[in-house]
């Protein structure tokens, strides 16, 4: 059976910073706990780039398998800027 999983609990986050490095990343959940997500982003000073990398972990006792993932979409019940006036 398939089954949609979702990370729709935030648990925290922690900035990230080095000499030519910005960037945070963000620690999720499903709303069970037992999949866990961290979202990587950050820009290098020397590039035009948003980096994006996502780490998901399977912390359940139930064996998972990964067939797809939509990295695209992010959506937040808190209010977002979009960084510019």
């Amino acid at each position: 059976a398939l089954v949609e999983v979702s990370a729709t609990r935030f648990i925290g986050y922690r900035p990230v910073q080095t000499s030519d490095t910005v960037g945070i990343d963000l620690d999720l959940s499903d709303d069970s706990g037992n999949v866990r997500f961290t979202v990587h982003y950050w820009v290098h000073s020397t590039e035009p780039v948003l980096h994006k990398r996502v780490d998901v972990r399977n912390t359940g006792s139930a064996p998972l398998t990964l067939l797809e993932m939509d990295v695209h979409r992010l959506t937040c019940d808190r209010p977002i800027s979009t960084g510019g006036p």
